[in-house]
């Protein structure tokens, strides 16, 4: 019998007092042992403090995390047994989500003939119902859906159709969805419950593992710096929007606003970058416009 090891989880780069092993348990300074308690997805889930904060994790992932690869952000942590209670390190690896998908058909024995993959991408094309809708009637799970409409499984079928007009794909109350994001990210929501949350809205998965790194940067500019890269970090630059395009109109060199931008604010080289690219376009946006 292997080892018990036990770990302190970081997530993040912030560590918490609750230690992990790889079997699959929790270690509390105060109530012990514990190996969590299942959510309704079947996940042994637990809480723990993290900078103060109460954070819901899910045990699997903190046991890959831990001991397999800590980078483990936008892929899945699949249960090689197909049991979501056993945690031990050795059932465990770390899959991109489309593998994770095909193995979670192949594992619970669905196939679809060809007759009913043809109806569900006519159904598709028909856009009327969500992947969520599709699911029910078809009585299979949403990601069964997912996978025909993102051609990951039954592409020789799928690949003759045409899923681009699909109208849900797409969420017109972005700003909100990506708020929302946030707020769930933040409350430890596990992710494959998000990206579940973002396929019934309508997101493909490129849409979703950008939106949801998007969200992350966002949260770690938050709490870094009090304001909000997506909206607020914005706002932040307002105050030296006249200064930069009066650089840009004199002939400043990029370098020259990158530099004076660098000196004078806390702000990221990727977020001086694209400040400046904006300006510049905006700039000249209103140049070509004021000369004709």
């Amino acid at each position: 019998m292997a080892e018990e090891l036990w770990k302190e989880i970081v997530i993040n780069g912030e560590k918490s007092s609750t230690k992990i092993s790889n079997t699959g348990k929790l270690l509390y300074k105060r109530a012990g042992i514990s190996y969590g308690s299942p959510d309704s997805s079947g996940y042994m889930a637990g809480t723990i403090k993290l900078n103060g904060k109460d954070r819901k994790i899910l045990v699997h992932r903190e046991v890959a995390r831990a001991f397999i690869n800590p980078d483990i952000d936008g892929k899945d942590v699949h249960h090689k047994n197909g049991n979501r209670s056993d945690n031990r390190v050795e059932n465990l690896e770390i899959i991109d989500h489309s593998d994770h998908a095909r193995l979670t058909l192949k594992e619970n024995n669905i196939s679809l003939t060809p007759e009913v993959v043809n109806k569900i991408c006519i159904d598709i094309i028909d856009n009327k119902l969500s992947p969520a809708e599709l699911g029910d009637k078809y009585g299979v799970g949403t990601y069964v859906i997912y996978t025909i409409i993102e051609r990951k499984t039954y592409k020789e079928i799928s690949s003759k159709y045409d899923f681009s007009k699909y109208k849900f794909r797409r969420n017109p109350n972005t700003g909100s969805i990506h708020a929302e994001l946030r707020d769930k990210i933040r409350d430890g929501v596990p992710y494959d419950e998000i990206r579940v949350w973002l396929y019934d809205l309508g997101y493909s998965l490129q849409q979703i593992y950008s939106m949801m790194n998007y969200a992350k940067k966002a949260i770690k500019n938050i709490d870094s710096r009090g304001y909000d890269m997506g909206q607020g970090g914005r706002k932040n630059f307002k105050e030296y929007t006249p200064r930069v395009d009066t650089m840009i109109i004199t002939g400043y060199s990029f370098k020259d606003i990158y530099d004076y931008l660098k000196r004078e604010t806390s702000f990221t080289e990727v977020e001086i970058n694209n400040f400046i690219r904006r300006r510049i376009t905006a700039v000249n946006k209103q140049m070509e416009k004021d000369f004709t």
